[in-house]
């Protein structure tokens, strides 16, 4: 990419893989950069702003990271990717009412997505909506079985309910 790039600077495709590499090897800095050059140049390529949005989340900038997503959103308001991303992004700010919205979005259209019932389940829990937890994380638990987060968080939501003895039984 570096001799795409020496040659032809403004090459969106080249800056986007780059900067791509440089996140995977931990240089969310020049990633940001060479991303968001990537963007400027093709504010249209939704996987641009995708990935600008996980090198955004990487270093602690949620809320460039929520703005990104949204942005990407506005070029297709129903990629289940991005409200995922966006939903996790809520979740990390403690957001849950606007996580669980997204969430079941995802859910609606992607009825196998373990990890957006597993996270619904427990954005629910944190805003103590047991009912809607229970059931979300009991979905994760049948996708997943082995998970252990899933049953945990399921086992909290039975204790909360006052079925222990379910509970228990996990």
């Amino acid at each position: 990419y570096t001799q795409i790039l020496r040659n032809d600077p403004d090459n969106a495709d080249a800056n986007y893989l780059l900067g791509t590499v440089y996140h995977q090897t931990g240089d969310n800095i020049t990633a940001e950069s060479m991303i968001l050059k990537a963007v400027n140049l093709h504010p249209d390529r939704l996987s641009y702003r995708i990935n600008l949005g996980v090198v955004y989340e990487s270093s602690g900038k949620l809320q460039e990271a929520e703005k990104t997503y949204s942005e990407a959103l506005s070029l297709n308001p129903d990629d289940p990717l991005v409200l995922f991303n966006l939903a996790n992004c809520y979740t990390a700010q403690k957001k849950f009412e606007d996580a669980v919205s997204c969430y079941r979005r995802v859910v609606s259209m992607n009825p196998g997505h373990v990890a957006a019932f597993g996270s619904l389940g427990y954005c629910c829990l944190a805003l103590d909506q047991l009912e809607n937890a229970r059931d979300a994380l009991a979905e994760a638990h049948k996708l997943d079985p082995a998970n252990p987060d899933y049953q945990y968080n399921l086992g909290i939501c039975y204790q909360r309910t006052g079925a222990l003895d379910t509970a228990l039984e996990l």
